[in-house]
Order: structure tokens, then sequence, then C-alpha cells
């Protein structure tokens, strides 16, 4: 189960949530969708299934369209059959981070993806609006949440940082908090109230993963040194092309909750 779905039951009615991993559900196989739709006949979809291993994907553009773009489309195909809201997460690297607007990339403005995985991101989305009447495409940025099952950066300095470990962070690419948890209940609430389109959701402000990782630091009054460093040290480690600013805003729905605030929620519901 990926970091948004982990919360899907949570944060709806447990009993109504039907999740399907990649063993009960291969998005690439339109009869097998038909068929699980016909048996439990859903009256919304909250898509998720993706590959989301961003040097995978650049590595294995084929697999990354077949699943991002060609599953999406078989799971859109046979939603519309149903006449059922469908909900589809994408990501702020559709933005390829060059050219920061003020405050960040908001709903408004043209992506122009920064890899394979945001391209074919990107046409999800385009198939989604294609296919389905209603329909929510959220765009989140540096994902969080999932605790610490969850093997990402948080995940990873947070021990450490608890530990007084040197650590050597990047301090030249910025970003935008979005905590899973939370993003799942913006869907809710766009749903409840049946407001359809496209949005961005987040933390308001960005920082870089230098910032994530002394504010750890200060919170547990840790010896930690954290050591500033180029994201060009680890080129070699992770070589897909990624944006110097996966930064977003919302004309929509401004967000409100600082980075900082989101990041201290996530440590204390989640790692704590």
């Amino acid at each position: 189960m990926g970091t948004v779905g982990s919360y899907a039951k949570a944060a709806f009615n447990e009993s109504a949530v039907f999740i399907m991993g990649r063993m009960d559900l291969d998005i690439t196989n339109v009869n097998q969708i038909k068929k699980v739709f016909d048996k439990i006949k859903p009256t919304v979809v909250i898509h998720l299934a993706a590959l989301t291993n961003v040097d995978l994907c650049e590595k294995n553009p084929d697999l990354a369209k077949k699943i991002n773009a060609d599953g999406t489309k078989n799971m859109t195909l046979i939603a519309k059959k149903y006449n059922i809201p469908f909900v589809y997460i994408s990501t702020s690297a559709v933005f390829d981070g060059k050219n920061l607007p003020n405050e960040g990339y908001s709903e408004e403005d043209q992506p122009h993806p920064a890899n394979v995985y945001a391209k074919t991101k990107l046409l999800g989305e385009e198939i989604v609006k294609e296919n389905i009447k209603d329909y929510i495409i959220v765009r989140g940025a540096w994902m969080i949440g999932g605790g610490k099952k969850e093997k990402k950066f948080i995940s990873y300095i947070f021990d450490k940082i608890k530990n007084g470990e040197t650590l050597r962070v990047v301090n030249d690419r910025f970003g935008t908090l979005t905590y899973a948890k939370d993003l799942l209940e913006f869907v809710k609430e766009r749903l409840s109230r049946k407001e359809f389109g496209l949005f961005h959701f987040g933390s308001k402000g960005m920082c870089s993963r230098f910032d994530i990782a002394n504010f750890i630091k200060k919170e547990f009054r840790s010896n930690s040194i954290i050591e500033p460093v180029s994201s060009k040290e680890f080129a070699e480690q992770f070589p897909a092309p990624r944006p110097t600013y996966e930064v977003i805003k919302s004309v929509k729905f401004p967000l409100t909750s600082s980075w900082q605030t989101t990041l201290k929620n996530y440590m204390e519901n989640d790692l704590l």
C-alpha cells in the first residue's frame, strides 16, 4: 500500500472502502478492472496506483507509460460506464521548476514535465479530463506520510537525527510539503461538496531537505551535525532530472498550513 493509500480507511468510512493493491487489481488489465467494478459496484474511485520511482521511470519509460498513463486510461474507461466521480493524484513535477512564479506554481500555470515520471502523470491527467465528467485531480508536491514503514527521506533521517548522527543533506532543491493524510481529507471535502476540477494541495511556503533536517534537529534538541551539500553529489545515485523548485500554490483554495506546522503534525501523528 502506498503513502496516500495508507490513510484511506481512516479518512473515509472504513467499512465502505475497498483498497486494491497490485496483487488484487492489475490496472493494465481492463477485463480484470471490469470484473472488480461489477463485483463491488463502487460509487467513487480514488486512483492511487502509479509507478512513482522517478529513476526507475527514467530507465523504463515504456513501463512508466503502461502503468501511469495506460493503466489510468483503463480505470477511467470502466469508471465512465458507471458514471461515478474519479479522483486522480498527480504531482508538482509536471512543472520543471526552472522559472518559479511568485510563491510557486498554481493550477493556472502551464505544465512542462521535468522527467519521464512527470510526463506520464501529466498524460494521466489529460486522460482523466478526456474520459471523466466529474473528476478531481490533485497535484501534491513533496509527499510525506506513512510513518516509519515508508522508507522515504524524513523517515530515513528521523532516527539518525534523534540519535545525534552526522548527515549530509541537499540544500539546493526546494519544495512544498504535502501530508498524505491531509490530502485525503481535502479530497473527502471536495467530494462531499461536489467540487470537481484540478486542484493544488500542500503546505504554505517552501523548504529544502536541509531545512527539513534542521527543523527536526531543533525539535529534538539533537546534537546532530547537518552538513549542506549540492544535489550534484547524489547525481549518480539519483540520475533522473528533477525540478529545482517543486513549489506549488493554489488560486482555488489558498494553502494555509506552513511547512513547519505540516511537518510537526506528521511527526507527532506518525513518527513519535
